[in-house]
């Protein structure tokens, strides 16, 4: 919530994170997990990200595998990103977006970190499930 960084592995119910539109969410649960899971990546960088995780464009909720993220979350309306889209991301001081272009994907066993933060499930403790990663602003999974 202060603009400081931290590695993902290592935020822990109780701290705070930034959301988007500025709200700041409690963490709930730092969920780890070690699978084989088709990973996406695009603008040249690796793959990084699960295909179901929801990312916030200027168009609303979108999600590299759509199926898998609808399964997940059909609440959100997602649709399903493309080349073009436009991802919304945070510097640590202004909101912009970044145009998805070279859309890579590979098949990989690694460890996966989800944070469940504050928002529609934590009715004591406000939010919006909503927490910036990798200056990408994303949805609860």
């Amino acid at each position: 919530e202060d603009g400081s960084q931290a590695e993902i592995w290592r935020i822990e119910a109780g701290d705070r994170v930034r959301g988007s539109n500025g709200v700041i969410n409690g963490v709930v649960e730092n969920r780890y997990l070690f699978k084989s899971d088709t990973l996406y990546g695009w603008g040249g960088r690796e793959p990084f990200v699960t295909g179901s995780h929801p990312f916030l464009t200027d168009d609303g909720w979108k999600c590299f595998d759509l199926e898998q993220g609808m399964a997940l979350h059909p609440e959100l309306g997602l649709a399903q990103i493309a080349e073009g889209d436009r991802i919304v991301t945070w510097d640590g001081a202004a909101y912009a977006t970044e145009a998805v272009t070279g859309i890579v994907t590979k098949v990989d066993a690694v460890p996966f970190n989800n944070l469940n933060v504050s928002g529609s499930d934590t009715p004591d403790i406000p939010g919006n499930d909503t927490y910036i990663v990798n200056g990408f602003v994303v949805h609860n999974k």
